[in-house]
């Protein structure tokens, strides 16, 4: 699951990088896009990311969200050389920071969710809807909630086993 989601999220990241900084054609009216300003958009949503209350962590860090912080982590640098910026921005700073942070106290610090054994492969692109991620294995779907116990949301129907004769009850 975390591969999927970390995938999915590098390849958004990897389509806004490339598209910011891959040349255009002269008739392209999107030649009018203005980097500078996009960089700016970036950083401002990024650094509201890390002060908003619920992507707060212990240790004074913040959420490492692969849906927000991962897309940044991996345009803001393609923008920042297209921009032909020598520094590291200070949003950009404040991420690897964090990072560093929960890197070196990983003993000490609690994972947001913790790990939760399915049963099986999951098979679904995790969802979250009011503070509860909705994620599927083969058979089920769980309903995962902080600080509480799994529980089972809809079984899944098994399929039919291949060469599986199919009876009639004598009733």
């Amino acid at each position: 699951m975390k591969k999927t989601v970390i995938f999915a999220a590098a390849g958004f990241g990897l389509v806004a990088a490339v598209s910011a900084t891959a040349p255009r054609a002269d008739g392209d009216p999107s030649v009018a896009w203005n980097r500078k300003a996009a960089a700016a958009y970036l950083d401002q949503r990024a650094t509201w990311w890390t002060t908003w209350p619920n992507a707060q962590r212990d240790h004074g860090t913040f959420c490492v969200s692969c849906h927000t912080a991962l897309p940044y982590a991996l345009a803001r640098p393609e923008l920042r050389g297209v921009l032909h910026e020598s520094d590291v921005s200070a949003t950009e700073q404040k991420l690897f920071g964090d990072v560093v942070t929960r890197v070196r106290g990983w003993n000490e610090m609690k994972p947001f969710y913790g790990e939760v054994n399915m049963g099986n492969s999951v098979y679904s692109t995790p969802i979250v809807a009011d503070n509860v991620l909705y994620i599927a294995n083969r058979t089920h779907l769980f309903a995962i909630e902080n600080g509480v116990k799994p529980v089972e949301a809809n079984p899944v129907p098994e399929p039919p086993k291949a060469g599986a004769a199919k009876t009639k009850s004598a009733d």
